[in-house]
């Protein structure tokens, strides 16, 4: 069985839709959120307040992020 969506929800959408677009199709994102979210999960994984898992991208380390796109070479950009 559907549910309409509120005018409300049908707001916010749009409006993520329409910040989506302006930005070349991303999604904007609030990173200092992000990554007290990220803490959060990490120290409590099952928690109430978790509203996700972690992601383990805070572990990767920069010489491998850096290795990895120095080889990927210029056609790939």
């Amino acid at each position: 069985m559907k549910q309409p969506i509120s005018h409300e929800h049908a707001r916010k959408v749009d409006d993520l839709l329409s910040r989506t677009r302006a930005n070349n199709g991303l999604a904007p994102v609030d990173f200092e959120r992000f990554w007290e979210d990220q803490a959060d999960a990490a120290a409590n994984p099952f928690g109430r307040s978790t509203i996700s898992r972690a992601c383990g991208c805070g572990r990767l380390a920069h010489s491998r992020v850096q290795t990895e796109t120095d080889n990927a070479g210029p056609e790939s950009i």
